[in-house]
């Protein structure tokens, strides 16, 4: 059973999530807006600086009826549509002196008080 449907819990237990934006991809149908799964294939090791796990907090999440696992923070993106700029997502936990622990597609791991504005890492990368 994967962990969205219930094999790691409570969630308000969970306190790592991976990056929405590439579990799901927003997508214009018909002029509907749509959310499709992303198959992640090889491509994405070109892509380094894009986040792939990070600290989440589950009891948040969940009062925001969201499942814990997968999480993306409301930026806009330019290039595209985006159902995640509302925010409803984005529940990081700041729990290593007041800093967001996040790994990165390219092996490295860093930490930020601002993770979203950090200019080098790729919140808003969409897996095409």
């Amino acid at each position: 059973m994967p962990c969205s449907d219930g094999a790691i819990g409570p969630q308000e237990n969970v306190s790592t999530g991976f990056n929405k934006r590439l579990e799901r991809k927003t997508e214009v149908i018909n002029g509907w807006t749509v959310q499709r799964p992303v198959y992640l294939s090889s491509k994405i090791l070109h892509e380094p600086d894009v986040p792939l796990v990070f600290d989440v907090d589950g009891k948040v999440a969940v009062e925001n009826g969201q499942l814990p696992y997968y999480s993306a923070p409301g930026i806009t993106n330019d290039k595209a549509v985006d159902l995640f700029e509302s925010g409803d997502f984005w529940f990081p936990a700041k729990r290593h002196t007041g800093q967001l622990n996040v790994a990165f597609v390219g092996g490295h791991v860093l930490a930020s008080k601002e993770p979203v504005s950090e200019p080098f890492w790729r919140w808003g990368y969409l897996f095409q």
